[in-house]
């Protein structure tokens, strides 16, 4: 914001915040006091994470919108899903959409293996995402020997086809969810 008040004086500072937790260091602090004072628009996608970043100071709130007809069940898209990853028709499908940070607490979901595999064999988790810490879960995957257990798929721009995949849809994020 500093850079563009200073080179492009004329131009609309927007400021937009999608998060109810932010943790908060000196440097933060400093950013985020400049933020406040030289946005000319404050806007957040609920009143909890404008209340986060922009305190008192007045903001809009903009939900988030979805076109929930393109999430609805589709058994096509299913069926199709479960053929090209080879998943049979017995296995529950548990998934999770997100990056691979710590916020979104993927360890849970080992955990959750841990304790599933006690009882039955039948499930796959299937997690779709990138991020910073996939390397690091993926290598904690192989050596507890539970990779038979995961699905990895990459990013795509066609993701509502998954909720119709999936028997349960896990989100275990410590915020952000």
């Amino acid at each position: 914001l500093l850079i563009s008040l200073i080179f492009s004086p004329s131009t609309k500072r927007i400021l937009h915040n999608h998060t109810n937790k932010l943790e908060i260091n000196y440097l933060k602090q400093i950013s985020i006091f400049f933020c406040r004072i030289l946005s000319q628009k404050k806007i957040a996608c609920s009143y909890a994470a404008g209340e986060t970043l922009f305190a008192k100071s007045n903001f809009s709130v903009i939900y988030n919108s979805i076109d929930f007809d393109e999430f609805k069940f589709n058994i096509s898209k299913r069926k199709y899903l479960r053929v090209k990853y080879e998943i049979q028709d017995k296995d529950i499908c548990i998934g999770n959409i997100a990056r691979f940070e710590l916020q979104k607490n993927h360890d849970f979901i080992i955990e959750l293996v841990e304790s599933l595999k006690k009882y039955t064999l039948n499930f796959k988790v299937i997690l779709i995402g990138d991020g910073s810490l996939k390397k690091s879960f993926l290598k904690k995957v192989e050596k507890m020997k539970i990779e038979n257990f995961f699905l990895f798929i990459s990013p795509t721009q066609a993701i509502s086809q998954y909720y119709s995949f999936f028997d349960v849809f896990i989100l275990p994020s410590f915020y952000e969810g």
